[in-house]
């Protein structure tokens, strides 16, 4: 079975990279926009915020409220939430 092909523009993947950073040592997640096909096209990565209050160097809670908040958001703009980083 063939794997999916995810495209991320350079700048989402800075974001990715700058919010990595930032955050050591602790965990970082956040939520990439963009459209649904083949392959599927990163067109914006948005960080999230960890609201885990113990051990968040090993973990990471994301806030539902934010999740829904994003994807609104993604769909106001012709986009999609189409995965977590």
């Amino acid at each position: 079975m063939a794997g999916t092909m995810i495209q991320l523009r350079e700048d989402a993947i800075g974001v990715i990279q700058e919010h990595a950073i930032e955050a050591f040592p602790e965990e970082c997640c956040g939520f990439l926009l963009g459209h649904v096909g083949e392959p599927k096209r990163v067109i914006e990565a948005r960080r999230g915020k960890n609201i885990a209050t113990e051990d968040r160097a090993r973990r990471y809670v994301v806030d539902p409220l934010e999740m829904l908040h994003v994807d609104d958001d993604a769909r106001t703009k012709g986009m999609d939430l189409i995965g977590i980083y």
